[in-house]
């Protein structure tokens, strides 16, 4: 794993991998995130320490990282949004 001196903080560099890894990490949250009892990878996996080394060797100060893919949506998932006169707007 890459560390970057202390010095370097407020650098292009710092804040380029930063925000990739923040891209990341977002991307894969959406891909994984479930309902739990039908995620395709375990929680534990997602939490284990080898599998954030495996991301962080992903990162390059040179270029964007390419995002997970996620998996095609399925044809049993709704979405549905409904907005009241007072604007309250559950969603299920």
């Amino acid at each position: 794993m890459r560390t970057i001196p202390a010095a370097c903080y407020r650098t292009s560099e710092r804040l380029h991998l930063a925000f990739e890894a923040a891209r990341l990490a977002f991307g894969v949250r959406t891909r994984t995130s479930r309902i739990p009892a039908y995620m395709r990878e375990p929680v534990a996996g997602l939490l284990d320490k080898g599998f954030a080394r495996t991301l962080a060797k992903l990162l390059d100060p040179g270029k964007r990282v390419p995002l997970p893919k996620s998996p095609a949506p399925s044809s049993d998932t709704i979405y549905l949004t409904v907005v009241d006169r007072d604007c309250t707007t559950p969603h299920f």
